[in-house]
Parts: structure tokens; C-alpha cells; sequence
């Protein structure tokens, strides 16, 4: 069974009603880097907000990286920043998946197209 790391469009998604992203989240083989928490966690509007996230968020694991994903996203950002102008953020998502032989789940495959050795899929292919 794949191993998913989702990224942080799919949450969104999920927040704003989306039902297939609502049912893809109730898997039990998902998680989530500290990249994305930090990025839903930047964007929470108010303490209730940021409580009902923490709360969400509690159940998934979380990724927190290591000294290899953090390598491995430099090399990323390296070979990649200037031919498709990949973000550092992404780089972090990238190396995680590939470091943890996961599946990463985005909306945004342009922003990982061509990273050698990721599999990156759309939400629609899981569901």
C-alpha cells in the first residue's frame, strides 16, 4: 500500500468543500510535512481557526524532515530553481517524498514536473 504526502492544496481544497479531497483525507496512509503545516498554520485567520487546524492536523503524521531531506532539497533547488523555477517550499515537499518513498498529492504538478525519481499525482488519480 503507497505511502501519500499531501500537499498543501489539498487541504485547502478540503476546507473549502471539496468532497473528493474530504474523502481522500479520510485514508489512514497519509501524511503531512512540516512545510505544509507551517504554510496552513501561516495562513489561519484567527485562534479558532488555528485551534479547529491543530485539531484537524493532530490526526496525520507529520513529517518533520532530516538532515537527508534537507540535502536532497538543496540538490532540488539546485538543478531545478532555474530550468522550471521551483520554490525552496517545494523543494522541501520534493526531497520529503522522495526521501520517504511516498507519493506526493498536489494539484500543482508543474511545480514538480521533471524532479527525477518523484512520483507526484493529482488528487483526481487517488480518489
Amino acid at each position: 500500500m503507497p505511502t501519500y504526502l499531501v500537499d498543501t492544496n489539498v487541504w485547502i481544497e478540503s476546507f473549502h468543500g471539496n468532497e473528493q479531497a474530504r474523502e481522500f483525507l479520510k485514508k489512514d496512509d497519509l501524511f503531512v510535512s512540516y512545510v505544509t503545516k507551517a504554510e496552513l498554520i501561516f495562513g489561519a485567520r484567527d485562534k479558532r481557526s488555528l485551534s479547529n487546524l491543530e485539531k484537524i492536523l493532530g490526526k496525520y503524521g507529520v513529517n518533520w524532515g532530516s538532515d537527508l531531506v534537507n540535502q536532497r532539497a538543496l540538490e532540488i533547488l539546485i538543478k531545478y530553481r532555474l530550468k522550471q523555477g521551483i520554490g525552496i517550499l517545494d523543494c522541501m515537499l520534493a526531497a520529503t517524498a522522495l526521501e520517504n518513498k511516498m507519493i506526493l498529492i498536489t494539484d500543482n504538478i508543474k511545480h514538480f514536473r521533471g524532479i527525477e525519481g518523484l512520483v507526484v499525482k493529482k488528487l483526481s488519480e487517488v480518489i
